[in-house]
């Protein structure tokens, strides 16, 4: 699976680092790996199952270092639903920090760009071993 996972890796650091988690899990096959990506689709990075992304420390880091592409996925959903960010997160997203300065909303937002790209690399790598395409074209 190591294998499958590293090909599907590109220019984004927020994909790449969602893809590593998976890699360092080491997967011995597709079902191993679908049934994490379910549960997470499932039950949130919240519900505390992802490793590396439980305490404050480890989401605000994550948040740090993926800033740019967390926010700017952010904005592309929020225009997609037309809403807003408050209404994305309701009571979750704390007002009184709009410019995602406090450890709380970094926390949040760590959780919402891990948690849509690994959704959307479940439906990628799903499609691909069915379809036994594994080139991607960036």
């Amino acid at each position: 699976m190591n294998e499958i996972l590293e090909k599907i890796k590109g220019d984004s650091n927020l994909r790449n680092s969602v893809l590593n988690y998976y890699i360092e899990n080491n997967y011995e096959n597709s079902d191993e790996l679908f049934e994490e990506m379910e549960k997470i689709k499932t039950y949130n990075c919240n519900s505390k199952k992802v490793k590396g992304m439980t305490f404050y420390d480890d989401t605000n880091d994550f948040y740090d270092n993926n800033k740019q592409e967390i926010n700017k996925l952010l904005g592309k959903i929020i225009i997609e639903k037309n809403t807003t960010i408050e209404e994305l997160f309701g009571d979750e997203y704390e007002k009184e920090d709009p410019l995602i300065l406090g450890y709380k909303n970094k926390n949040l937002l760590a959780w919402f760009g891990f948690q849509t790209i690994s959704n959307n690399l479940l439906e990628e790598v799903k499609e691909k071993i069915k379809n036994n395409n594994l080139e991607i074209n960036y």
